[in-house]
């Protein structure tokens, strides 16, 4: 349009591009011409600007080098828009990518490298459209509606026209064809479109109503927005085409969450007023309110032969020990004394202040006879239940072991593999008076905090142990308690990817006994 090359003109273009940002951002201002007219304005800011970085040693610009440049950021902004909430839904819209044929991969030009706005025969552009989204299948039983965005001659007012594709196949003329500036048909699996006219570039898209394949008919695709709160996927419905995100947050009794990302990673915080299109998948993430989730550092230190002994058991005041350091700061500071309420403790142990703090917090109660027994291995039961109490989990679920009726702890342990934190044996039993080894402590803490790494996300400078080769069940979970690292998530929004090895701050303050 003329007024791009105007003083101002590139101002005027980018104002015009964020106001219909702002209108299309509400959700009742939502249709496809505005997003047409987004995509068309993008492009064309970003083609001049290609086209002027590419002028030639005379001045003039060099249009074939231009032309795949911006073929490539069509692509990147198309790109975009399948990523981007904002432009995205699935149920609704299909993006149509062409492969240009013959000239319309690069016009022909006049002399002073201006663009041909007419050729002397009718040029075709075939877009294939099938395509399956899951149980959606596309086919020639769609209607299609093509959009594009255009400045009408002379005009500097943005515009947008569509063209409905109904039927199978529809036959013109070749004089027919000729006589139109813009003609489509629709063959099996192609969009045909016919033109003598046409600008550098052109965007068109499709709007598609598809329906499920069920074998006995069809019904309306239910247009939902996928959730994925660390790693676990929940589909929720939407009732129009797009939804507010702060609409969609999740509460759960003793954590925080910590909002919607756009990426796995968890990189790229939406916020909460922003709304987000069906279709969408956002990735979220709870903080326990009592236990540090968010600094990996370990918990577990391995001994000088560099052996981390995991299959060896674990003590009462241990446990102790490795959930005072593992409390948030705030909380920590909170509960902290050194005022310990069990007869046969000494004071004066290394451990004294883990054992009171959690004393104080309700975490680690005393025997029937009010003694601690610091130094007695843990059972899988007094473990369980130790864990239960920095959350607050209610749900029992339909689990069941064999061997856990009637016991004491049997409402915690089932509290425990409900949430996913404990399993039991293959023989259906849970062995609750059996000592829990540092391995299978060091799986359950993990499991709380939401800590888990894989081969494809350790890192290549983490600590390897002696004692495990690799080939142990609980060879990951090891690695996890007993490295301190930076991490972001991988693809799945649960399983981490480590980005560096960092230092243990527990190890630092010089408060690390083992």
């Amino acid at each position: 349009p003329p007024f791009m090359n105007a003083e101002g003109g590139e101002e005027l273009a980018a104002a015009k591009e964020t106001q219909l940002k702002q209108e299309i951002s509400n959700p009742d201002n939502y249709n496809m011409e505005k997003l047409v007219q987004i995509l068309y304005t993008t492009v064309l800011r970003a083609k001049k600007d290609l086209r002027d970085d590419t002028s030639g040693a005379d001045g003039k610009q060099q249009p074939k080098t231009a032309q795949l440049q911006i073929g490539e950021k069509i692509a990147q902004v198309f790109g975009n828009a399948a990523q981007t909430p904002l432009f995205y839904a699935a149920d609704l819209f299909r993006t149509i990518t062409a492969e240009f044929q013959g000239d319309h991969v690069d016009p022909t030009y006049t002399e002073d490298n201006e663009p041909v706005k007419e050729v002397d025969s009718v040029q075709t552009i075939e877009v294939d459209y099938k395509a399956e989204f899951g149980d959606v299948v596309l086919d020639n039983a769609h209607s299609f509606r093509i959009f594009w965005a255009h400045y009408p001659e002379g005009s500097d007012e943005l515009a947008a026209a569509s063209y409905t594709v109904d039927s199978f196949k529809e036959t013109k003329s070749a004089t027919e064809k000729k006589d139109k500036t813009f003609y489509v048909d629709k063959t099996d699996g192609l969009i045909k479109i016919y033109t003598k006219r046409f600008s550098d570039f052109a965007i068109v898209y499709g709007d598609v109503a598809p329906t499920y394949s069920t074998g006995g008919g069809s019904s309306t695709v239910t247009r939902e927005v996928t959730l994925n709160i660390d790693g676990t996927l929940t589909r929720v419905p939407v009732s129009g085409s797009s939804v507010r995100v702060g609409d969609l947050i999740p509460s759960k009794e003793g954590y925080t969450f910590d909002g919607f990302y756009s990426d796995s990673a968890r990189t790229q915080k939406i916020s909460d007023d922003d709304y987000v299109q069906a279709g969408t998948t956002l990735y979220g993430h709870f903080m326990l309110n009592t236990l540090e989730t968010e600094d990996h550092f370990a918990y577990i230190i391995g001994y000088p032969d560099g052996t981390v002994r995991p299959t060896n058991n674990i003590t009462r005041e241990e446990v102790a020990m490795i959930f005072y350091r593992l409390l948030r700061d705030d909380k920590r500071a909170e509960l902290e004394t050194t005022a310990n309420p069990f007869p046969d403790y000494d004071k004066a142990s290394w451990s004294n202040i883990a054992i009171a703090t959690m004393a104080n917090g309700g975490y680690v109660t005393g025997d029937d006879e009010g003694n601690f027994r610091p130094q007695s291995p843990i059972t899988r039961a007094e473990f369980a239940t130790m864990a239960t109490r920095f959350a607050v989990l209610t749900d029992k679920g339909d689990i069941s072991f064999t061997d856990i009726a009637g016991h004491w702890s049997e409402d915690y342990i089932l509290r425990a593999a409900t949430a996913g934190w404990i399993n039991g044996y293959e023989d259906g039993t849970f062995k609750p008076d059996q000592y829990i080894t540092r391995a299978e402590a060091m799986t359950l803490i993990n499991r709380v905090l939401n800590r888990l790494v894989d081969a494809e996300g350790l890192h290549a400078d983490a600590i390897l142990w002696k004692d495990m080769n690799g080939t142990e069940w609980y060879y990951f979970a090891v690695e996890e308690a007993t490295n301190s690292h930076t991490h972001i998530r991988q693809e799945d929004g649960k399983t981490e990817k480590w980005i560096s090895m960092s230092e243990n701050k527990w190890l630092k303050t010089g408060t690390y006994d083992d």
